[in-house]
């Protein structure tokens, strides 16, 4: 049996959709789901800097809108050793 040039034209595009069927589902669509969640990843990782920023800035103005001499105890109690670094 001889096959027409007609016919291996259409066995080769059929191969040619088969191989592209396989390489989208064994490369393009994992690395599509990894990004996707990298993506859901990173803007979790966005929101949360953004809530700690907001919070610092909060602290920030109650800092400054506190007397000098809470601020003063308040670097005193910083600095001494609590813990594990306490000496005994």
């Amino acid at each position: 049996m001889r096959l027409s040039s007609r016919q291996w034209m259409a066995i080769a595009g059929a191969s040619m959709v088969v191989l592209l069927v396989v390489v989208y589902t064994t490369v393009i669509a994992p690395a599509r789901s990894r990004e996707s969640a990298a993506q859901a990843q990173l803007q979790g990782v966005q929101l949360a800097m953004a809530a700690d920023r907001t919070q610092l800035t909060h602290l920030d103005a109650l800092a400054a809108a506190q007397p000098a001499q809470l601020r003063e105890a308040f670097h005193l109690a910083k600095a001494i050793p609590v813990g594990d670094q306490t000496p005994e």
